[in-house]
């Protein structure tokens, strides 16, 4: 086995240092401050402290009752109900991208539960 000796090149060495500082120092930018005279920074903080109050008072206790109130085969079945219907976009998607084989899995996935599911849904 025989070893190969490395030598460094002293010049090559310190021309590839200076243009990656170089290089470095283009890469930063420079720092802005954002403008202070927003128009509709009243507005938006009235908005947030709203949404904020109507979370707190009513949709975060609604939520909080329909996840004690239903039963987890239920929550399962609506969870999933969704997911289904959201493979509908996935599909689409899949055929604006020309993913032809993974649009043709996504929209064969779709019709299967479907009907498999809406019997289900039926009874």
């Amino acid at each position: 086995m025989s070893m190969q000796k490395t030598t460094l090149h002293k010049p090559q060495l310190l021309s590839s240092l200076v243009i990656s500082i170089t290089l470095a120092g283009c890469a930063s930018t420079a720092t802005t401050i954002p403008d202070q005279n927003d128009p509709w920074a009243g507005w938006n903080r009235g908005t947030q402290t709203f949404n904020d109050n109507l979370d707190k008072a009513i949709l975060k206790p609604v939520a909080k009752g329909y996840q004690w109130i239903t039963p987890e085969f239920v929550d399962e079945g609506i969870s999933n109900f969704f997911s289904n219907i959201n493979d509908i976009g996935v599909t689409i998607n899949d055929l604006l991208q020309f993913k032809l084989t993974q649009s043709g899995m996504d929209a064969s996935r779709f019709w299967l539960t479907l009907q498999r599911g809406l019997p289900v849904l039926l009874m």
